[in-house]
Order: C-alpha cells, then sequence, then structure tokens
C-alpha cells in the first residue's frame, strides 16, 4: 500500500477478487475476420462498400481491363510477334539469370497453341536422351 494513491487504485481495478464474477469480453466483437461469426454477419460494411456489382458487369470490366493489358504489353513489345501454328520448329531463348545475364536456347517442335488473348501460349516438344521434354 506504499505509494500514490491513483496507483493504487488503478491496481486495484485491475485485479478482481476470489468472489467477484468475471466480466464478459469483448473479443468476439473486436475480432474482425471472416472466421469470426459474430463480426461476419455485418460484412463488408455496406454504407463503405456500396452496392455489389453485378456478374454481367464484373464481366465487361474484367473485358476492358484484358484488352487495356494487351495494348499496354503490345506497345512495350521491340518485336513483331510471329505466327505460331503446330507443327512449326522453335527456337526459345529465355533468360537463366538477370544479374548475370545469361540466357539458354530449347528448340523443338510446337505442339499445341492456344490463342486466348492474354492467356495465350504454346507447347513445345522435344526429346533429350530419350525422355520427352515439354
Amino acid at each position: 500500500k506504499n505509494g500514490p494513491p491513483q496507483l493504487w487504485a488503478a491496481l486495484t481495478l485491475q485485479t478482481r477478487g476470489l468472489r467477484e464474477r468475471a466480466t464478459r469480453s469483448m473479443a468476439p466483437y473486436s475480432n474482425f475476420r471472416l472466421a469470426n461469426p459474430v463480426t461476419a454477419k455485418n460484412w463488408p460494411p455496406l454504407d463503405e462498400v456500396g452496392n455489389p456489382i453485378t456478374l454481367t458487369e464484373c464481366r465487361t470490366l474484367l473485358h476492358h481491363l484484358h484488352l487495356q493489358e494487351i495494348e499496354r504489353m503490345r506497345e512495350k513489345r521491340n518485336f513483331i510477334m510471329p505466327s505460331i501454328r503446330p507443327g512449326d520448329l522453335l527456337e526459345i531463348r529465355y533468360e537463366l539469370s538477370r544479374s548475370q545475364q545469361t540466357f539458354a536456347v530449347f528448340q523443338g517442335y510446337c505442339v499445341d497453341v492456344r490463342n486466348r488473348r492474354l492467356n495465350s501460349g504454346f507447347v513445345v516438344k522435344n526429346t533429350y536422351d530419350d525422355v520427352g521434354v515439354e
């Protein structure tokens, strides 16, 4: 009981006696996670988010974003993209390390071409020591 009375009063408020009831924790109301059922039912707050987007609006938005990204990539590309068809013999030069400026070359036949705008790609296949590599 030595010391200033304010400190002693603060210490006695923090401790509770053995016969007092425990206070309810506010953790379920302050823990904002989607796994918490108390806070998940009011999430997201509609006054901050606004009306949800419809499926058609979402598709058109993603379509326009894809078109913008395709144009951005086309402007940054410093070479003319060749037309690739299955059966063509391709030689692909790719970068192994940027810091050392080392490149590797993969040569093979084109097996598949996927023309899906931004997600386009092709599969090149070759054999090394009787093992097929794609």
